[in-house]
C-alpha cells in the first residue's frame, strides 16, 4: 500500500538503491532509540514490533510481508520509539 501511488520510474530508482537483509528469528531489526535513516519493507516472514509505552508497559503487534517499518520516523529523521524483532 505504501508504494501503490508511486510512478514506475520512482519504483525502479528505489529498487536500484535497495538492499536485501535477512534476519533469524529473535534477531533485532531495529532498537528503540535508533535514528531511522532507512525505509524498511518486510518482504517475507514475520516480525513483531514492541511499542514502549509511557507507563513502562509494552504493546506488541505482528508485522506481515508487504508492511513498511518505521516509515514515519524515517520521513521525520527521528529516533525509533519501538523495537522490531524478527519472528520468522
Amino acid at each position: 500500500d505504501f508504494f501503490h501511488r508511486l510512478h514506475s520510474e520512482t519504483l525502479i530508482a528505489l529498487s536500484d538503491r535497495a538492499t536485501i537483509r535477512s534476519y533469524k528469528a529473535e534477531e533485532m531489526i531495529t532498537e528503540a532509540g535508533d535514528t531511522c535513516r532507512e525505509l524498511l519493507l518486510l518482504v517475507e516472514g514475520d516480525a513483531k514490533i514492541y511499542f514502549h509505552l509511557d507507563n513502562q508497559e509494552k504493546r506488541v503487534e505482528s508485522l506481515r510481508p508487504g508492511q513498511t517499518l518505521d516509515e514515519l520516523e524515517v520521513l521525520a529523521h527521528s529516533e525509533s520509539k519501538n523495537t522490531i524483532v524478527a519472528d520468522s
